[in-house]
């Protein structure tokens, strides 16, 4: 059967846990970091019990952007629901980077600092003119070269 490549229903991890949360008769106010990778990983748990039992909800993707110098940002496949894991990797070397809020990236002193990134937002938005919800990852420190290659793995919908 052929692909439709429309999504009709996009909530992303956050809107996913905040209503798990809300089931659980939890005060979303008394949610710590703790709770958030509690939450992060049983998610896991139950997305990968439903690919072993044939129910997907979503696919699981490894997405790789090759960074060049300057570069601060690029757009996510049409679909991503959630960034799980993200690295860079430099001369054949994975090292980890961190996903940080939309306030954390906002206070960062200047944007355009030159380095190895180790850290990203991603940036969620509704395109009125498609019609669909593109996602874009903005990385920290902006790329120093054009060998670096940013890995990210991430949940995408069925289409």
């Amino acid at each position: 059967m052929a692909s439709t490549g429309s999504f009709l229903f996009d909530p992303n991890l956050a809107v996913i846990c905040d209503e798990a949360v809300e089931r659980a008769g939890m005060n979303l106010q008394e949610i710590t970091g703790e709770h958030i990778i509690s939450i992060r990983r049983s998610a896991g748990f139950l997305l990968s019990s439903w690919s072993n039992r044939g129910h997907r909800q979503w696919t699981f993707e490894q997405i790789e952007h090759t960074v060049t110098p300057g570069e601060v940002s690029f757009d996510l496949p049409v679909g991503t629901i959630e960034v799980q894991t993200a690295v860079v990797r430099r001369n054949g070397v994975d090292t980890e980077i961190y996903p940080i809020s939309r306030e954390d990236y906002l206070i960062l002193h200047d944007k355009n600092l030159i380095g190895r990134p180790d850290r990203y937002f991603v940036d969620r938005r509704r395109d009125t003119d498609i019609g669909v919800n593109q996602v874009q990852v903005f990385f920290w420190l902006a790329g120093e070269n054009d060998t670096d290659i940013l890995i990210f793995n991430v949940y995408k919908q069925i289409q």
